[in-house]
């Protein structure tokens, strides 16, 4: 195994090196969507966090996307499609706002989901549980018992044994933007969406 040396000089093995590369990232991107949250909620205030705003923005963005296992591909993608970025991010750009690094409402903040029918307060545990089955409902779109819709089908398996994206109209584009919203929140999240994808599907997200 080829290692990489920190700063001080200690040895990085290659997948310790990309974890740092990548906490690195995730770190700039939530300082940076941090501070354009405070400026906005500056300039709506006058100079002055305003109140009503903050309030209103915590409101929305505890609002968990909620989920129809029976349409697990379209309910989903519908809702991350229609949240605003902000309020999608919120649970991790949170942290960077003085007061909230140690706030445990941050964990009730950004993308939390809840199944239909279910009981269960998304702490990360549903989320995951989310993911898992979503990957499972994409990549195997049959239709669920007694389903009154006919599943959506975004990607197709490839001779390497990847997925990437498969014909489709112009609405169901749409829902493969919003699948590339997913994987930008499950990665910022640390919640992996565990379907092997082909470099076509980046290209096209």
């Amino acid at each position: 195994w080829e290692l990489f040396r920190t700063a001080s000089g200690s040895l990085l093995s290659p997948g310790d090196a990309a974890q740092r590369h990548l906490d690195a990232l995730l770190a700039k991107v939530a300082l940076r969507r941090s501070q354009d949250l405070q400026k906005l909620l500056m300039e709506e205030g006058g100079g002055q966090v305003n109140e009503e705003s903050v309030a209103e923005m915590l409101e929305d963005a505890t609002a968990p996307i909620v989920i129809r296992r029976s349409d697990m591909v379209r309910s989903a993608l519908t809702q991350i499609a229609e949240r605003s970025v902000e309020h999608l991010l919120l649970g991790v750009t949170a942290r960077e706002l003085p007061g909230f690094q140690d706030n445990s409402i941050v964990n009730y903040l950004g993308l939390r989901v809840q199944f239909v029918g279910e009981e269960g307060v998304d702490m990360g545990g549903v989320r995951k549980d989310f993911m898992d089955c979503f990957a499972a409902a994409l990549t195997r779109p049959e239709a669920a018992p007694l389903s009154l819709v006919d599943p959506i089908t975004l990607l197709g398996l490839g001779a390497d044994s990847t997925w990437r994206p498969a014909p489709c109209d112009e609405d169901d584009q749409s829902y493969l933007w919003a699948f590339g919203r997913l994987l930008g929140l499950a990665l910022v999240y640390r919640c992996p969406c565990p379907i092997p994808m082909s470099g076509l599907v980046f290209k096209c997200l």
